[in-house]
This record gives C-alpha cells, sequence and structure tokens, in this order.
C-alpha cells in the first residue's frame, strides 16, 4: 500500500476538494496521511484520517521581525541587515520553519507527497529529503503565454481589443509591473522578504531557480518543473498550451462531507422551503456571495433580493456569510430567505440558477449539479479569470456588482431561466466532470 502525505493550506475550498481526494486515494487502496498548518483536525479526523499538525505558514516574513533589527531604525536595519546577510538569511530559515518540516516529514516518510502548490517551504523540505512531489492546484493555470490573460483579469479571448494578443501582452506587461514594484518596495522596507528567502533556500538544496516564476497569484512563484495536479477541467480552460508538469485529475466535490453545527443548525428550515418549493413548482435561486463586505456590497444584495420580490414562482436563498447578518436587512419578501450560512449541497442539488462570487470551488459544485450560474466577481485573487471562463463556455452569464441595478439583474436571472442553452452547456460541462470521476487518480501518480 503506498502512503501518499497530502498537505493543503487548510482554507475551507480546498479543504472540502482535498477531503474528496483523499476519499478517491483510500477506496483505490493508498495510505493517507493529511497535514496542514491551520488547525483543521476536527475536519479531517471525522473521516478517519491520520492527522499531523504543521505549524504555520509564515506567509509574510519580513526582517523588520528578526530579533536583531526589529528594534532598530530603518537606517540601522538597513547597515546590519546588509552586514550580516548570512545571518539574517539563516534567521530567515528558522523562521519559516524549514527544520521543522523536514523533521515531521523525515519522521513521517511518505512514499509520495502530494502538496498545495503555494505550500512552498513543504514542498522545498521534501525535495531536499528526496520525497517525491506532485503539486496541487486548485485553480486555473496562470503561466504566462501571449493567447492566455492573467488569472486575476477579466479579459475574455478574442473579445475587443483586451481580448487581442497585443491586449493580453499589455495586461500581463502590468501584471508583470506590479509584481516588480511590490518587490522592489518590499526591498526597500525589509518587509515582506518570504519569496526572497525561499529562492536562496531553493539554491542551496540544488533546485534550480529558473523553474520559479515570480507570481502575485498563485502565492510568490509558479514552480514550472515539479509535476502538478490541477482540481480543474482542462476543458472549462482558456485554449492554452498544456505545459509538460501539468496534470488535471478533475473537480473534486465531496458530497459526503459533514456539514458544521453552524449549517446544521438550519438544514431543517432549508428543507421546509425547498419541499415548498417543489409543492408549489417553484425555481429556486441560490445566491452565496460571501466575500462581499463592502457599502456597495450590501447595495448589490438589496438589489438581488429587489430583483426577486414580484416573481411568485421564483424562491430566493440567500447565504451572506462574513460579517453580515439577516437582522441587517429590514424588509423581506416572502419568496426570500436570508441565512448566516447554509450548507451548500443541500441548496445547490435543488437550484435553477446560482447567483456567486467567481469562486472556482462553488463553480465546481454548480457543475457537478448542473446548475447554471449568473457570476457577479468578488474582484479578488482569481475571481476575475473564473467569471471570465464561464462567460466563454456559456455556463451562465456575469454580470458587475458595482453597476448593476434591481432591474438588470432580474433581467439576466430570467434569461437564465428560461434560456435552454445555459442548462445545455452545463449538462454537456457535468459528462465532462463526471468522465474524469471514472479514471483513477493511481493513473495519475
Amino acid at each position: 500500500m503506498k502512503h501518499i502525505a497530502l498537505v493543503t493550506t487548510g482554507l475551507v475550498g480546498i479543504t472540502n476538494a482535498s477531503l474528496k481526494l483523499a476519499s478517491r486515494l483510500t477506496s483505490e487502496g493508498f495510505q493517507v496521511t493529511y497535514l496542514c498548518p491551520i488547525d483543521i483536525r476536527a475536519k479531517v479526523e471525522i473521516y478517519g484520517y491520520n492527522y499531523i499538525q504543521l505549524p504555520r505558514i509564515n506567509w509574510r516574513f519580513s526582517f523588520r521581525k528578526t530579533e536583531a533589527v526589529k528594534n532598530l531604525s530603518l537606517l540601522k536595519a538597513y547597515f546590519y541587515h546588509f552586514t550580516h546577510l548570512k545571518q539574517q538569511y539563516e534567521d530567515g530559515v528558522r523562521m519559516l520553519n524549514f527544520k521543522t518540516y523536514e523533521d515531521i516529514l523525515q519522521q513521517l516518510n511518505p512514499e509520495l507527497l502530494v502538496v498545495e502548490q503555494e505550500l512552498h517551504e513543504v514542498i522545498f523540505s521534501a525535495i531536499k529529503l528526496n520525497i517525491p512531489v506532485k503539486l496541487l492546484s486548485p485553480h486555473f493555470f496562470n503561466g504566462f503565454q501571449s493567447s492566455l490573460p492573467p488569472i486575476r483579469t477579466s479579459i475574455i479571448p478574442n473579445i475587443g481589443f483586451k481580448g487581442t494578443k497585443l491586449g493580453i501582452l499589455i495586461a500581463w506587461f502590468f501584471n508583470y509591473l506590479r509584481i516588480w514594484a511590490r518587490l522592489w518596495i518590499n526591498r526597500v522596507k525589509l518587509s515582506e522578504n518570504r519569496r526572497s528567502i525561499l529562492k536562496k533556500y531553493a539554491k542551496d538544496i540544488g533546485f534550480s531557480t529558473k523553474y520559479l516564476k515570480s507570481r502575485n497569484f498563485p502565492s510568490v512563484y509558479i514552480n514550472t518543473l515539479t509535476p502538478q495536479l490541477s482540481l480543474n477541467l482542462l476543458e472549462l480552460e482558456f485554449p492554452f498550451s498544456k505545459p509538460k508538469n501539468l496534470q488535471y485529475i478533475g473537480a473534486m466535490v465531496f458530497e459526503k462531507r459533514v456539514e458544521s453545527k453552524k449549517y446544521q443548525a438550519e438544514s431543517e428550515r432549508i428543507r421546509k422551503i425547498i419541499d415548498l418549493k417543489k409543492e408549489r413548482n417553484n425555481k429556486l435561486i441560490y445566491c452565496s456571495l460571501t466575500t462581499m463586505q463592502t457599502a456597495n456590497d450590501i447595495t448589490f444584495i438589496q438589489n438581488v433580493i429587489e430583483a426577486v420580490k414580484k416573481e411568485t414562482k421564483w424562491v430566493l436563498i440567500l447565504s451572506l456569510g462574513g460579517n453580515l447578518l439577516p437582522e441587517n436587512f429590514k424588509t423581506i419578501p416572502k419568496n426570500v430567505h436570508l441565512f448566516k450560512g447554509v450548507p451548500q449541497l443541500q441548496v445547490l442539488a435543488e437550484s435553477a440558477c446560482s447567483i456567486n462570487h467567481g469562486g472556482i470551488n462553488t463553480i465546481n459544485e454548480c457543475i457537478h449539479f448542473k446548475v447554471p450560474m449568473l457570476v457577479y466577481s468578488g474582484k479578488k485573487y482569481d475571481q476575475n479569470g473564473c467569471t471570465a471562463r464561464i462567460a466563454y463556455h456559456g455556463l451562465g452569464l456575469v454580470g458587475d456588482k458595482d453597476l448593476d441595478n434591481s432591474d438588470s439583474i432580474h433581467t439576466k436571472i430570467n434569461k437564465i431561466l428560461n434560456t435552454k442553452d445555459f442548462l445545455s452547456k452545463m449538462t454537456e460541462m457535468h459528462h465532462i466532470y463526471k468522465g474524469y470521476e471514472s479514471k483513477e487518480i493511481a493513473s495519475y501518480l
């Protein structure tokens, strides 16, 4: 039996996806040990997996926080830093916990490490110990290609000037400009120096840094040498030239996950809403916009409520998340139901339309349940790029949360509910997704 160590950042989306991956590996006869820098022991051990707690990733390591310079003025810190480069590097290696990661991996001694691509400290520790490594990516590909827009933009190839090769190259130029500007600002301020420590450590263990491409998403670097497993569908990407080190193993939706107790309390109320919806032959619209918290976002949520309130055959379940509460909204129509949070899979399974912010995990869950989407990008991280791909593949419509009013939102929902093409294309993508599920994970390892 092959022993696989599975390591993720511990964020909710990747945790759920990785638990599906772990369940498939286990069903194929692998032994899986789960490791994480965030404490998610309870979420993992409930499924019977061995769990090891890692120290937290020092994402914002700064030379200014090292003991030698943290109480010095910037000028004195400069002097000390550049006259004690070796000591500063050793302090960085210690504060990034390389020795601890190495000790844990050496003791565990897995035959394969499957690790999320942003956890470079764990990746390099394994490489140093000669443990085979496969990178795990929950995101679409974000390597530089002249026909592939940066993932943080909403550019769609061949649409408008921005979608031309020249427009895409300009977008990449500004993407790199932001990266370089941030690098130099950090150097001047002696702050957020994790990138430089990682790069030097890679050199020290014999890993060629020409394979580390600087990015602002995913975090710090893209590793173009180490084999990578994408938790996405190749067919959902824009057309591009797939790198040799990249394999697509398909989206992972863990239907058997145990929802948190705070969501379990709402399950019965949701069941009653769904039963009544079925009895009256209504259409359920599920809106989840948990990353939206600004004043403009509250206005947008109110516009969504306004868009559905006069449609007696529509039912809206709206998951607020974040810091918003149902009590923040005073007048709620009878066909609108607000929740702090919901068991998302339970609701999506009965939905005719999903309004979401372009998060990749929600997109994959919509494909799992064949639910067309109305996407309003949260405009963070990769949400713009995910939203652009939904529009490109015709799996729904997109809007702008800062521009669309209640009338335009109503028009888009109505079009999704009454245009068969969206459901047809979503069904096609669902069949592709199921095709990935029919292939053993072992074939990628």
